[in-house]
């Protein structure tokens, strides 16, 4: 391989790292963005929700059952007002 094949495939590996990483960055804050926003929506006292570490999910627990599920992160909001419907004292 010649000395500047070499060097335009360095270059190339650096701009898809420099992409990858601005793709990762670009992700988590509007994967937080999604989540602040969920969370305006009131969740019933007795559920407790949990972001997930290493996927755009959150957990949300039932303190009464002890019951636990994984809710998408697309839709958490829609979720919460659900449960906040279902088990609010009114």
């Amino acid at each position: 391989m010649s000395t500047f094949m070499g060097d335009r495939k360095m270059k190339n590996e650096k701009h898809h790292v420099l992409r990858t990483e601005n793709c990762k960055s670009e992700a988590s804050e509007l994967r937080g963005s999604i989540s602040t926003q969920a969370e305006k929506t009131i969740l019933a006292e007795r559920f407790e929700a949990v972001k997930a570490i290493d996927t755009p999910t959150i957990w949300i627990t039932d303190n009464e059952t002890g019951r636990l599920v994984q809710v998408s992160l697309f839709a958490y909001e829609e979720v919460r007002k659900v449960l906040n419907v279902l088990f609010s004292q009114k």
